[in-house]
């Protein structure tokens, strides 16, 4: 917690805000939303986006996994699944939606935050079982191993993997939320990843619901 406020201060003082300034945490305190950043902000450069891309045609490729991938209307990069599409238009914004709390680089998708962290962090939580290679995403393994073991990964075609959940502070990985939960009460009880227990966007609990029984066990 000490080495996150430290990082947060050098922040402040780099980018010029009051320390009364709210700070709001994402990626287990990693990053934080861009406090100079209003909605009203957001809006106006979202709207201005829209206007720019409606000025040009929609472009479709073909590929042999699917005859219609969706192309970005700015760089002509393809996508086979519209919210992949959606989150690449981001990249294209002006506004920085969220800051990386080592080095204050800006990123408008929390995906990338968390890919450029892990550079800082040195956490590499997706290990290949026949050698000693680590990588920071999952999609960076599933190439490795059929490139350079010529093993082809075992999921379908769009077929969603097991929800992985990672420490960010450790590398420590699991596909229980209440094992994820517990790992970070016990080894990084003052990370801010905690306060997001009851989000299901970062917890996954059976049912939805968050056991109570967790918090009195570990308070």
């Amino acid at each position: 917690m000490d080495s996150l406020k430290v990082r947060l201060s050098l922040l402040q003082q780099r980018l010029g805000w009051s320390c009364d300034v709210p700070v709001e945490f994402v990626n287990g305190g990693h990053g934080i939303k861009n406090p100079f950043v209003q909605k009203s902000q957001l809006t106006v450069e979202e709207e201005q986006q829209d206007f720019k891309l409606s000025e040009k045609p929609c472009v479709l490729t073909s590929t042999q996994e699917d005859n219609s991938r969706l192309a970005c209307k700015v760089c002509g990069k393809a996508f086979s699944l519209q919210r992949l599409l959606n989150r690449h238009m981001k990249s294209h914004s002006n506004v920085k939606r969220f800051l990386c709390t080592f080095c204050g680089k800006g990123f408008n998708d929390t995906f990338d935050l968390k890919r450029h962290t892990r550079t800082h962090t040195g956490v590499r939580p997706y290990r290949c079982a026949l050698c000693e290679k680590s990588f920071t995403q999952r999609c960076s393994l599933e190439s490795h191993t059929l490139k350079v073991h010529g093993i082809q990964h075992k999921y379908g075609y769009k077929e969603r993997r097991t929800k992985v959940y990672v420490c960010e502070e450790c590398g420590h990985i699991t596909s229980d939320p209440e094992v994820h939960y517990v790992h970070l009460k016990d080894n990084h009880p003052y990370s801010p990843a905690l306060l997001k227990f009851y989000d299901k966007r970062h917890f996954k609990f059976p049912d939805g619901v968050f056991p109570i029984g967790l918090m009195r066990m570990h308070s």
